[in-house]
């Protein structure tokens, strides 16, 4: 009997403890319920209340009595060692210790409580806290739900914290306050001495070996914010740190964007190589972004948010400055790698800075990038950025950045060509399969077949467009500034590089806007505020559109010939010697498509107006102007033979009539009935040896041979290029001519100006003979 009654108490035992140990473990997954919890609270409270109470009632009655006993103290005699460390290790005896572990359930009890109250509830079917929803897709009628895992930091990277974190935590910056100034300046260049010995080691052992150095970048980053270098150089080194790393990542960029690993590539086997590569790959991403991100912090500073103004000589604009070339050779020698679209971004937001400086680095950057891209990928990108930098400004930015424009290689667009050749061919397609039953099925084969190829070529070439599709983006992009320009800011100094663009990019333009866009030159022209450059560049506009797919328009060019012909008395006349270039050598490109590639349509009388008045010019412009506009009237002959009559005498040509160069039409001039030996006898008179070779050529009626012909190598310079490629420095001969006719209008009383330039130089050019 009492066997059997120890046997039901040890079963009892064990079932209580397979109890205790169940409701621990289903505590610790948060599947107990509330008043479960409370009711195991309560017996645990219980079955320990009375030893808690025991061990309670000791510690103060050794509290008491202790008191006591100091209290009765009458003397300073001194413990004995022994006794006093057997009243100190009271407090880690038996008892304190399991008064103390008593408490540390109760306490735990209480906070595993709290953290029920905080743990977030979990249901059936509910992804876990690591896993991340994505949407459903739907496979024969049935929705699958995708998910995917959250990335956590990698183990390397968290070190690399931890080693940050700890070894700022240890840094501390030597006190120097007590050395003289000449020990100061001692200390201070050993400082940069040493910073520079380090950054040169981390330099190069990362170009020595960069997979296995690149935690060296690290370094550098903490150099280049000023961490853990001392005050006294801490400026110094931030810059020499910054240039340093900026070329180091120019080196050991790799030639290809780093492309981020699918979850499913993460979890697949690599090879060793392989593995180092990718964490390689991974760790520079990783520095590169963050030195980006420094660089932008710098010169964020120099965008028009406040109106405090740096001083060129802070540190401050200094360092702003360094990184924004930094980001600039970045862009420039890494445009293929990550974040090339960050930088632009960057740089067209900092063209709306207060400071020319940053404006004329940023758009530099930009023509350069723009100049090698072959993709045409960043291009498409930049004017992007530049159509939405300009329609958030209301056209408030500079001109510098609507001209980076003009440095782009764009040459062709699509104009839906392919994609409507594809429509067609899928339309065929469906009308096939409804004619399927109506034909045999050899027939219904073959043209099938035949089909499916062109579709296949064509889709061929649409995945081989892409520079095609780059190039399409950013012209309709370029397209909506310009017309967005010349809508609303008609006065301002964003209409020369519009201008200029749209007489560079017109032949990419659709056919239907060619009406609206020459109607809006035409009124811009007609507006008297307008400078000649501008007026130029819309006449050159006008007749690249109508040279192209424009010449079926139905549009009277004349209006655009007397407004050429009317200014081209006004170039002289400009004080600024590098507008005037740019003004004869638009002239001459516009003159070329309105005489020579329109030689069909063009009255012979009206390129004889032409050619007179350019010659009348001639006398007061520079000698690398007018050895263009000799050239130029000399494609005009080849182009006209009949203005061979121009070079016979006075008396030959009488008969036709009289000429009148106070009119400004060159159709009611009667340029025909005159001749050009007059002015070209006085520019053969020119101190210019290149000058009086082109007069003599043209007097003698272009010979191919003998003492007045042409080399070939002159000959094969485009008349504009002369501008650039015979400018002097020095011209001691523009004024060759001019003091002459001032001296002649003087005599004459008569004030030479654009409206009687014609006038006077002919009556000049009478009296010389």
């Amino acid at each position: 009997m009492r066997s059997g009654g120890k046997q039901l108490a040890h079963a009892k035992g064990r079932q209580t403890k397979k109890a205790i140990q169940k409701l621990k473990n289903l505590r610790k997954k948060g599947k107990l319920k509330r008043h479960v919890i409370n009711a195991y609270r309560e017996i645990n409270s219980r079955k320990y209340a009375e030893s808690r109470q025991k061990a309670t009632n000791i510690e103060k009655d050794w509290e008491h009595e202790r008191q006591m006993q100091l209290a009765n103290e009458e003397d300073d005699e001194i413990l004995p060692v022994d006794m006093l460390d057997a009243d100190i290790d009271w407090e880690r005896s038996a008892f304190a210790n399991k008064i103390a572990r008593l408490q540390h359930e109760e306490d735990t009890d209480a906070e595993a409580d709290d953290d029920l109250e905080l743990t977030k509830r979990h249901f059936d079917g509910e992804p876990a806290d690591d896993v991340q929803e994505l949407l459903p897709i739907k496979v024969d009628g049935k929705l699958l739900k995708r998910s995917r895992k959250i990335s956590e930091r990698s183990s390397n990277q968290k070190e690399e914290d931890k080693i940050e974190d700890r070894t700022e935590e240890n840094y501390k910056e030597e006190d120097y306050s007590n050395l003289s100034a000449l020990q100061l300046l001692k200390k201070r260049g050993e400082l940069i001495e040493a910073a520079k010995l380090e950054i040169s080691g981390c330099a190069y052992a990362l170009l020595a070996q960069p997979q296995q150095e690149t935690h060296k970048l690290r370094t550098l980053l903490k150099m280049c914010k000023g961490e853990e270098v001392h005050s006294l150089v801490r400026e110094s080194v931030q810059k020499l740190a910054t240039a340093s790393v900026v070329e180091i990542f120019v080196d050991i960029i790799p030639g290809y964007a780093i492309r981020s690993l699918s979850e499913d590539e993460r979890s697949q086997k690599m090879k060793k190589e392989t593995k180092k590569l990718q964490e390689f790959e991974s760790t520079l991403l990783r520095y590169y972004s963050r030195f980006l991100q420094f660089l932008e912090k710098n010169v964020t500073k120099l965008l028009p948010k406040t109106n405090v103004t740096l001083e060129e000589n802070t540190f401050t604009y200094t360092l702003a400055m360094l990184s924004l070339r930094s980001l600039s050779k970045l862009l420039i020698s890494s445009s293929h790698f990550n974040f090339s679209t960050n930088i632009i971004s960057l740089l067209v937001r900092l063209t709306t800075s207060k400071y020319e400086t940053v404006i004329e680095e940023c758009c530099e950057a930009l023509s350069e990038l723009f100049a090698a891209d072959v993709s045409l990928r960043n291009s498409a990108y930049g004017a992007r950025a530049i159509a939405a930098i300009v329609n958030e400004k209301k056209c408030d930015i500079s001109p510098k950045l609507l001209s980076t424009f003009l440095r782009m290689n764009i040459k062709e667009v699509d104009k839906g060509g392919r994609g409507k050749e594809k429509r067609n061919l899928l339309v065929k397609r469906i009308k096939l399969a409804k004619e399927r039953q109506s034909k045999s099925k050899a027939k219904y084969t073959k043209q099938l077949k035949k089909l499916e190829e062109d579709l296949r070529e064509v889709e061929a070439a649409e995945s081989l467009s892409t520079k095609l599709k780059y190039a399409t983006e950013a012209m309709k992009h370029i397209f909506v500034t310009y017309f967005r320009v010349i809508k609303n800011m008609r006065r301002s100094a964003l209409l020369e590089p519009v201008l200029e663009g749209l007489s560079k990019f017109a032949h990419l333009l659709n056919v239907e806007f060619f009406d609206d866009i020459i109607s809006a030159l035409q009124s811009l022209i007609e507006q008297q505020h307008m400078r000649v450059l501008d007026s130029l560049y819309c006449v050159h506009a006008v007749f690249v559109i109508l040279s192209g797919e424009g010449i079926a328009i139905n549009v009277d060019p004349f209006r655009f010939y007397r407004s050429v012909y009317r200014l081209m008395t006004s170039v002289p006349f400009e004080k600024r010697p590098e507008l005037r270039d740019r003004e004869v050598s638009v002239m001459l490109s516009t003159l070329h498509m309105m005489i020579n590639l329109r030689r069909k349509q063009v009255p012979l009388g009206r390129v004889a107006a032409f050619v007179k008045r350019l010659l009348i010019i001639c006398c007061i412009l520079p000698s690398h102007c007018v050895v263009a506009i000799l050239a130029g009237i000399r494609t005009f002959f080849i182009s006209h033979p009949r203005l061979s009559s121009m070079l016979e005498n006075a008396e030959e040509v009488a008969a036709s009539g009289l000429f009148k160069p106070d009119i400004d039409d060159p159709d009611c001039c009667n340029a025909l009935s005159s001749t050009i030996t007059s002015e070209l006898s006085v520019l053969c008179k020119h101190p210019d040896p290149l000058v009086v070779q082109l007069a003599k050529h043209l007097r003698a009626g272009l010979p191919s041979s003998g003492a007045a012909h042409i080399s070939a190598e002159i000959l094969a310079v485009k008349p504009y290029e002369w501008i650039e490629r015979y400018r002097k420095e020095e011209i001691d001969d523009e004024l060759y001519f001019y003091e002459r006719i001032s001296l002649y209008c003087k005599k004459r009383k008569v004030q030479l100006s654009s409206k009687n330039m014609q006038m006077v130089l002919n009556d000049w050019l009478i009296s010389m003979l």
